[in-house]
C-alpha cells in the first residue's frame, strides 16, 4: 500500500489527498520526516509523552491552542519521525487502550479542554455477575487492571486539582 506524507499538516495517509486538511500537496514520505501522531488535551498528551520517553521513541510537542492559556490546558500535537512512526502509534493504543475513559484524538469535548472531566461508568449487577464466569487466572488479570486503573484515577485526581489550581489562578488575574 502507497503512504502518503502532507507537507502542509504532516499527516500521513493511504490516500494522495491529504484526509486532514485536504492538501493535495502530498509526497512519499521520507524516514526522516516529522510526522503528526496525535492531538490531545494537555493532560493526554503529557501521559504519551512519558510512555513514548520510557520506549525510547523521539517526539516533539506543539501547541495547538488558539488563545494563551494556562501551561495544563489546551491541545498538543505529537510529532515524531516517520520511520518511527509504526511504533509511535503502537505505544499510544498499547497506552490507551486499556483506559476506556480516556477520549481518543479527534473526540475532545469543548467544555472539556484539559481533558479531564470523563469519568467510567460504575459497575453494574451485570458487570459483577460476569466475574463469577472468570477462571482464576483471568480474575488475577483482571485484578491486576483495577489496580493499574485506580493508580490511574488518583494520578488524573491529582491532575485534576492542578487544572482547577490554574483556573483558579486564572479567575485571580
Amino acid at each position: 500500500m502507497n503512504m502518503y506524507y502532507c507537507v502542509k499538516c504532516k499527516s500521513v495517509s493511504d490516500t494522495d489527498k491529504c484526509p486532514a486538511c485536504g492538501s493535495w500537496q502530498t509526497r512519499t514520505p521520507e524516514a526522516d520526516d516529522i510526522c503528526l501522531l496525535a492531538e490531545r488535551p494537555y493532560i493526554q498528551a503529557s501521559m504519551l509523552a512519558g510512555f513514548l520517553d520510557r520506549k525510547g521513541i523521539p517526539y516533539m510537542v506543539q501547541s495547538r491552542s488558539l488563545k494563551p492559556q494556562g501551561p495544563t490546558m489546551g491541545i498538543r500535537a505529537i510529532y515524531v519521525s516517520y520511520d518511527r512512526l509504526a511504533e509511535a502509534q503502537a505505544a499510544e493504543v498499547e497506552l490507551f487502550a486499556a483506559d476506556e475513559t480516556v477520549q481518543p484524538a479527534g473526540a475532545i469535548q469543548d467544555g472539556d479542554p484539559a481533558g479531564v472531566l470523563s469519568m467510567p461508568e460504575p459497575l453494574s449487577d451485570s458487570d459483577i455477575y460476569g466475574l463469577e464466569k472468570m477462571s482464576r487466572e483471568e480474575l488475577k488479570e483482571y485484578r491486576n487492571r483495577l489496580t493499574a486503573t485506580l493508580r490511574e484515577m488518583k494520578k488524573r485526581e491529582e491532575t485534576i486539582r492542578d487544572v482547577m489550581d490554574e483556573i483558579d489562578f486564572m479567575l485571580e488575574e
